[in-house]
């Protein structure tokens, strides 16, 4: 198994060959984000297993019947997901040049 990046742990630059590699935090990091941020999801926990995860998705050969219906309901999490990210995004770049010119304003 690939060592995973310990994010706050290394002073080194995460190189592209690190990409692939799993992020993890310190303990006290994702108890924090546990709280910020509470999640069910199996996607958010720290000891993700994909294998696992996708073995409880299908359990069986036959539940693979379904494997169109869950695709298709995935891409759209993941669609909604890309929305907001892109829509809070804007909203964040927005705030930033409104504070530039307002900043900009009071100092002159």
């Amino acid at each position: 198994m690939a060592a995973a990046v310990m994010v706050g742990e290394q002073d080194d630059d995460i190189t592209d060959d690190d990409a692939a590699l799993p992020l993890t935090f310190a303990p006290e990091v994702e108890e924090a984000i546990a709280m910020v941020i509470p999640s069910h999801d199996p996607l958010d926990s720290p000891d993700f297993n994909p294998v696992d995860y996708i073995n409880q998705l299908f359990p069986t050969e036959q539940s693979l019947a379904n494997i169109d219906e869950k695709i298709s309901r995935m891409r759209v999490a993941i669609s909604s997901v890309h929305y907001l990210l892109a829509s809070n995004l804007e909203k964040q770049y927005c705030a930033k040049v409104i504070y530039s010119i307002c900043s900009t304003d009071n100092n002159e």
